[in-house]
């Protein structure tokens, strides 16, 4: 017998004639039994009674009826669902909301600033300053081409290591400079000791499979570390803000 282009010697009658209705559909109108080789194409008349039984049988047992808009009820809103989905973005908002306030707060104190670019503040700056600068300028531009490239080849491994080691670099470095209320540690300085655990945190991850743990600590760190950190460093009065502004 010949069945989906298959041959299945052996097979004739009744039991040829169910597989065709299979493959069919149970639909008896469009079974065709096909005899073996030999027989002179013959008709089992036998195999098509059985399988109007059987497509009876089954039209009588499962009938077909409409579905019910109740049967896929619609999804609740959960809070800590969305919350746990959007942290960074939450996280971010909150950042870029203090960082206006307390710029406005210092502006409010000045004399009205015009932008203008000027290197000299860095130039001028202590070699630890330079250090820490370049190492956030790198860990910045390499974080955003590792979320927006591809994940998980040879590439992403590479560059990932290397974000890895300028992300410690721009943390510990910010550790040996002022907060901007003198020599007292500030939020940033909370944000590196932050990045300084979740690093191994992250890499340990992504050694051990859970590649979903991996990535949220790694754009979780990319958040804090990188953008609301990095916001906070412009501040008026501090070594970036004079790099763009001036009174």
């Amino acid at each position: 017998m010949r069945w989906i282009g298959i041959d299945f010697p052996g097979v004739s009658g009744a039991s040829r004639t169910v597989l065709t209705a299979f493959r069919e559909g149970f639909q008896p109108e469009h079974v065709v039994p096909v005899a073996e080789a030999g027989r002179g194409g013959e008709v089992d008349l036998a195999g098509r009674d059985t399988v109007q039984k059987l497509s009876k049988r089954t039209q009588e047992s499962t009938p077909m009826t409409a579905v019910s808009p109740d049967a896929f009820p619609a999804r609740r809103f959960s809070l800590n669902g969305w919350r746990s989905r959007n942290v960074n973005k939450i996280n971010l908002a909150i950042g870029a909301s203090v960082f206006v306030a307390i710029s406005l707060l210092i502006l409010k104190d000045m004399p009205p600033v015009r932008f203008r670019l000027d290197a000299s503040p860095f130039l001028t700056a202590p070699a630890m300053i330079k250090v820490h600068v370049l190492a956030a300028v790198t860990a910045f531009f390499t974080g955003l081409i590792l979320l927006a490239g591809v994940k998980g080849n040879l590439m992403h491994r590479t560059l990932g290591y290397g974000w890895v080691v300028a992300m410690a670099a721009t943390a510990i470095s910010s550790f040996m400079l002022f907060g901007p209320v003198g020599s007292y540690l500030s939020l940033i300085h909370a944000l590196s000791a932050w990045t300084l655990i979740g690093l191994p945190m992250a890499i340990a991850a992504a050694r051990g499979g859970r590649i979903r743990a991996h990535a949220r600590h790694m754009t979780g760190m990319f958040t804090g570390g990188m953008l609301i950190a990095g916001l906070f460093t412009f501040l008026p009065g501090r070594l970036m803000w004079d790099l763009f502004f001036t009174a």
